[in-house]
């Protein structure tokens, strides 16, 4: 069954783009993608009301992780994937929660991403570092983190009309040596991609490549196993996941790139991402006006196999 009928912005079954051009001080480009409108529905789980403004999602040792954002307590959660409840709580000491977005994970550690930025005002962006041995086993505890601090080496204005600017992130992974972070701009809808050390220390970023996402991207996760990475957004709260396979560090350099708008999710705000094995992921959304807060489960390989396509 062929579900490539439908796409939003052009009038085509398959929508391919190609768009090149290059600034002073980045590689711009469309990346070459399919665009693909499914209208199947997946497993969902309400999440407990403890965890109804989710953001990011980790998921090492078969353990789920979770966060709130903006506001909301400086702490962690792991969760039941399959009944929605809290399963324990990590206070992370002696910081704030500005407005935490993402999670990421490497062999040694955790890293929350404290750099949402909707109003692009924000000058104290900061990635907090906790290492997985501290982790209270099953019980609650409490951590006291690293710090990584940033900022935006090309952002001169802090005040921008209607939120329209290219310095707000939701999105970050853990590559190699350094954390990987997909701005969520609000101006122009790509994703710029910034690189920095996993170290502690103070530091000013650059982008080294931008991503016509044409939406905002809240999410990203890589499967290390077979370098597939996803991205989860929206775009007028209709959201969509890419899947970008053969992902070695950069879009212009990556293998094959599809975008899956799902339909039945459309009025959701999804937030987080996280790979459950080889080709399953789980996505979260948080509570609006029409979706409670929830966690979906995505099986990849049986989306690409009814859209006619190789996985």
């Amino acid at each position: 069954m062929d579900f490539s009928l439908k796409i939003p912005v052009k009038s085509a079954v398959l929508l391919f783009v190609f768009l090149w051009s290059q600034t002073s001080f980045a590689q711009q480009m469309r990346e070459l993608y399919t665009i693909v409108s499914y209208p199947g529905a997946f497993e969902a789980v309400e999440l407990d009301d403890q965890v109804e403004e989710t953001s990011g999602l980790i998921n090492f040792d078969d353990r789920c992780w979770t966060i709130n954002d903006s506001q909301n307590k400086a702490e962690i959660y792991r969760i039941d994937i399959e009944t929605g409840a809290v399963l324990q709580t990590v206070t992370i000491e002696n910081v704030e929660n500005n407005d935490w977005e993402e999670l990421a994970a490497d062999d040694q550690f955790i890293y929350i991403g404290d750099f949402g930025n909707n109003r692009g005002n924000r000058k104290n962006l900061a990635i907090y570092r906790i290492s997985k041995k501290d982790l209270p086993g099953k019980k609650n505890g409490k951590i006291t983190p690293e710090v990584i601090r940033f900022d935006y080496a090309y952002q001169k204005e802090f005040t921008h009309p209607e939120n329209k600017h290219n310095f707000d992130c939701e999105a970050m992974i853990a590559f190699g040596d350094s954390l990987m972070l997909f701005s969520k701009n609000r101006a122009n809808l790509k994703t710029d991609l910034y690189l920095l050390p996993k170290s502690p220390g103070e530091y000013s970023i650059k982008p080294v490549e931008s991503f016509d996402s044409d939406g905002l991207i809240t999410g990203a996760c890589l499967n290390n196993e077979n370098n597939i990475l996803t991205l989860v957004g929206y775009k007028d709260q209709n959201p969509f996941v890419f899947v970008v396979k053969d992902f070695k560090g950069s879009f212009s350099g990556a293998g094959e790139i599809c975008r899956f708008n799902f339909i039945r999710l459309n009025g959701s705000q999804t937030e987080g991402i996280c790979w459950l094995s080889d080709h399953e992921i789980c996505i979260s959304t948080e509570k609006t006006k029409t979706f409670n807060q929830g966690i979906y489960k995505i099986d990849l390989q049986k989306i690409f196999n009814q859209s006619s396509m190789d996985w």
